[in-house]
């Protein structure tokens, strides 16, 4: 087959990939943007733009400052969404990497497109925000409360889970990491609440708390005085016999809340005088706790643990039954950012579902190739090449983050793969 049926058919398959990939178009403002990231393998004349898979290929382009693409992670599957990424030197390439009738955007459209949906006439969209933002808060609080399995769904609802953090808690003062993950004022609220009832409490404008308590638990209590010996000044045995004298005045003169002044070095206590109020078992390290729970209320001992040598009187006992609830949290944004209108919402989990926005760029997160060829941030970060350069060379571009209401901009290396979005010329 000669050269120019070669040629002939390349141009054909460009044509038709061409046609399939920039038939969608979206107009924003006064701008008129392609729906989707660029997806093409040729050049405006038909020329094919070489493929870079391994990441040899890839640094070898970067070397030669030859044109290149690939998809993220070389998943093709994941085109119809991201697209390819793309060198500078593809961009950048005087046969032309947009088809015909589109362009790279330079910075001042991208400066357009920020403006415009800066200014939006937000008076138009607030009160149905409003109206949907609280049919959401009642829709999350119904599927809350009747849900089967309430570990998933605060993992798959909550704005700040943690990986591997639990998901039921004791309403307590105090927990197995210290202080409580409760408000004195949450812990009164939900004090009153029924087993199997989901409340709501405000954290501010931009922020609700759901609690659904699951059972009510029967607990044994403990208040204590505690007086920690400074282990970082005093040896073990130094601070057994100053322990001792502690002791002795705290017997003689019911002083402890002084002594607590004058010898603790637990910050946490000494401005109650020492004093930890209401907590079960778990809570402590197990010397301490051993020593408050098996002894009398009233009873005063000296206790060597991790922590250090200390002092301890027993000052209160009682069986109580807490609340046990399982809480999360939702974001609760009241108009949207620039960054919430550009991004496809199907594709970015941080978006509230209720919030108003036209969604008519979808971006997606598709991350970039670094210059040693692995390949960053597929699910956080949505980037796109522009055609400024700078004095010193380096090209622009733009970028969204997952967690970030802004659209970013700055200048980089020509060394990094990423997306193209074009606007129409």
């Amino acid at each position: 087959m000669n050269s120019s049926v070669l040629k002939s058919i390349s141009c054909l398959i460009f044509l038709t990939l061409t046609l399939s990939n920039y038939a969608q178009e979206v107009r924003i403002g006064k701008q008129v943007w392609h729906e989707k990231n660029l997806d093409l393998a040729f050049f405006r004349n038909g020329d094919p733009i070489p493929q870079a898979q391994s990441k040899e290929e890839w640094t070898k382009a970067i070397e030669d400052k030859q044109p290149a693409w690939c998809y993220y992670d070389n998943d093709s599957t994941s085109a119809e969404k991201r697209g390819k990424l793309y060198n500078w030197y593809a961009v950048n390439d005087k046969r032309g990497l947009a088809p015909k009738g589109w362009r790279v955007p330079n910075l001042d459209d991208i400066r357009i497109l920020n403006d415009f949906y800066l200014t939006m006439d937000v008076s138009i969209v607030e009160e149905p925000q409003l109206k949907n933002s609280q049919e959401f808060i009642e829709r999350l609080k119904f599927d809350f409360q009747n849900t089967s399995n309430d570990s998933l769904f605060v993992v798959n609802h909550s704005d700040d889970y943690k990986r591997n953090s639990p998901v039921r808690y004791v309403v307590d003062l105090y927990t197995n990491h210290g202080l409580s993950h409760f408000s004195q004022e949450e812990i009164e609220f939900l004090e009153k609440q029924d087993v199997g009832s989901v409340t709501q409490l405000n954290d501010g404008d931009d922020k609700i708390t759901l609690f659904k308590v699951v059972d009510q638990r029967e607990n044994e209590y403990v208040s204590m005085k505690y007086l920690l010996i400074d282990k970082k000044e005093y040896t073990d045995e130094e601070a057994m016999v100053l322990a001792d004298s502690i002791l002795q005045v705290i017997k003689e003169q019911n002083n402890f809340a002084e002594m607590v002044q004058l010898f603790s070095a637990d910050p946490g206590s000494i401005d109650r005088g020492g004093v930890y109020e209401d907590f079960r078992r778990g809570i402590m390290v197990k010397e301490i706790e051993n020593f408050v729970f098996d002894n009398q209320i009233g009873e005063l001992g000296i206790v060597l643990s991790n922590f250090g040598v200390s002092v301890l009187q027993v000052l209160n006992k009682k069986t109580a039954l807490r609340p046990v609830v399982v809480k999360m949290t939702k974001k609760i944004i009241s108009k949207s950012s620039v960054a919430i209108h550009l991004k496809d919402k199907k594709e970015w989990k941080s978006i509230p579902v209720y919030v108003h926005s036209d969604h008519k760029f979808k971006a997606v997160p598709s991350g970039y190739r670094a210059n040693d060829g692995q390949f960053q941030s597929g699910r956080e970060l949505a980037m796109y090449w522009t055609q400024t350069v700078n004095e010193e060379g380096f090209p622009a571009a733009f970028y969204l983050f997952k967690d970030e209401d802004g659209l970013e901009g700055n200048y980089f290396e020509k060394d990094i793969g990423i997306s193209v979005r074009c606007i129409k010329e």
